[in-house]
């Protein structure tokens, strides 16, 4: 069974029992909730979905003025959010389609196969955001205090 099917079936709510999974008691295993949002995540962060950030991107950078520091400081604070994200998505892609390969080989063994991983996504994860903090520190000192408190001010 493909995690397609198992997320079809968790969405109908029929009381079969698949993959450690007794829908009709309303349970779910905390691996099969975790490929839940980890599919949804990737669903919500394909390339097409995450255009209207580009193009935000690319409409703030074609406005600005030549040495406007605060502008170049959030569009690359943009840059690096849209990055995040999209590296975030392509790790759940991987571990999603693992993942499916699994389960289609033996029922269950998509959640056996997260739970197993589970650890190494958590760390990968980890370094994503690591470096995402430090490429944000290279920026504050790059650009300044003076860039960060203007962003500040005008999100309020």
């Amino acid at each position: 069974m493909a995690l397609g099917e198992i997320a079809k079936g968790l969405q109908e709510g029929c009381s079969e029992q698949r993959s450690g999974l007794c829908r009709h008691e309303g349970k779910i295993s905390g691996e099969l909730l975790w490929l839940r949002e980890m599919r949804k995540y990737v669903n919500e962060h394909t390339p097409e979905k995450m255009q209207p950030d580009f193009e935000e991107i690319k409409a703030l950078d074609n406005s600005i003025l030549t040495g406007d520091k605060a502008a170049e400081y959030r569009i690359c604070r943009m840059m690096l959010e849209v990055t995040r994200k999209r590296r975030t998505a392509e790790l759940y892609k991987k571990y999603l389609d693992y993942a499916e390969k699994a389960e289609r080989r033996k029922k269950g063994a998509a959640e056996k196969f997260i739970r197993n991983a589970g650890p190494q996504i958590k760390g990968q994860l980890a370094a994503i955001e690591v470096e995402y903090a430090e490429e944000l520190k290279l920026l504050e000192k790059k650009y300044g205090e003076d860039s960060t408190q203007k962003e500040e001010t005008e999100c309020l």
